[in-house]
């Protein structure tokens, strides 16, 4: 039974290590943080050469959905990029409003998978941002050290 068990769990293993790069395009960064009313540079690649050019389209949505639009950032203009040596380009993203957002591509030239996405968060201020993670790290660490004095206490009774 073990032995099934380990060849299953090795096979599986292979599968996803072969599997596993499976990216056509990419997003440096791949998330990216910005605040409202700014801009910055993103730079798409495409992991294979290709003797054409590739016309690429945009989606927005977030995890569970695609739209057609969004109000977060400014929209992007389609990109063509190749063929051969060019292989990337540079998009600006806008930030205007702030939120989550999830930008994909689509191609009739080539298969992008959705796993192939880049991350906006557009925020009120870095500052801002700062603050909130602190002040959530500090209720994280008060709600766990919550629980020692009765972990202390029964201790002590069971004595």
């Amino acid at each position: 039974m073990k032995m099934k068990i380990s060849l299953i769990f090795c096979v599986i293993f292979f599968a996803l290590l072969v599997n596993g790069s499976d990216n056509v395009l990419f997003f440096e960064p791949k998330l990216l943080t910005i605040q409202k009313y700014e801009f910055d540079s993103v730079k798409i690649s495409l992991e294979n050469d290709y003797n054409h050019s590739v016309a690429i389209n945009f989606t927005y949505g977030d995890e569970n959905e695609v739209y057609p639009t969004t109000d977060i950032i400014k929209l992007l203009d389609h990109i063509q990029i190749g063929p051969l040596r060019n292989q990337s380009a540079k998009i600006l993203i806008h930030a205007q409003e702030v939120g989550h957002l999830v930008i994909g591509a689509i191609s009739n030239d080539i298969d992008i998978p959705f796993s192939d996405i880049l991350r906006v968060d557009v925020i009120h201020s870095s500052f801002l941002n700062i603050i909130i993670q602190i002040v959530g790290w500090i209720y994280f660490i008060a709600w766990s050290v919550s629980f020692y004095p009765q972990i202390i206490l029964n201790y002590r009774l069971k004595e």
